[in-house]
Parts: structure tokens; sequence; C-alpha cells
């Protein structure tokens, strides 16, 4: 699985590399509300499991302040 920060837009794409399709979903980032994930339809199902999705947003957010000057 691959993160990639946008900083323009202010979110993390997360990706698989070899499963198709690539885009799991996005980690959005700012404005007045905490950190949230938005799901691809295509894995719901994978996602629903072990909790992955709060898993994913979990590692997105701790990668995110590990950044300077976060």
């Amino acid at each position: 699985m691959e993160l990639v920060w946008s900083v323009l837009s202010g979110t993390m794409l997360t990706s698989f590399r070899d499963i198709e399709p690539h885009r799991i979903g996005t980690v959005v980032f700012g404005g007045r509300s905490e950190p949230s994930f938005v799901a691809q339809p295509g894995h719901l199902d994978w996602l629903a499991y072990e909790n992955r999705a709060a898993r994913i947003l979990e590692a997105a957010v701790q990668l995110f302040e590990e950044q300077p000057g976060s």
C-alpha cells in the first residue's frame, strides 16, 4: 500500500500498487474538522475487514504529524 501526500489539496491518497482498482481512498486534512477517510467503492468490503479504514486513517494522521512544520 502507498500513501501519497498532496500538499496543495491537504489530502493523502491511499493506493494499492498491484491491485485494480489502485485507489483505496483519500484522507482529507484541514479545515475545522478532524481528518477523515473517504473510501472508494471498489474496496469497501476489504476496508470493512479488521477495521482497515480506521487503521489507514490512523497511519496517515501519524505521518502527517511527523512532517516538519506540522
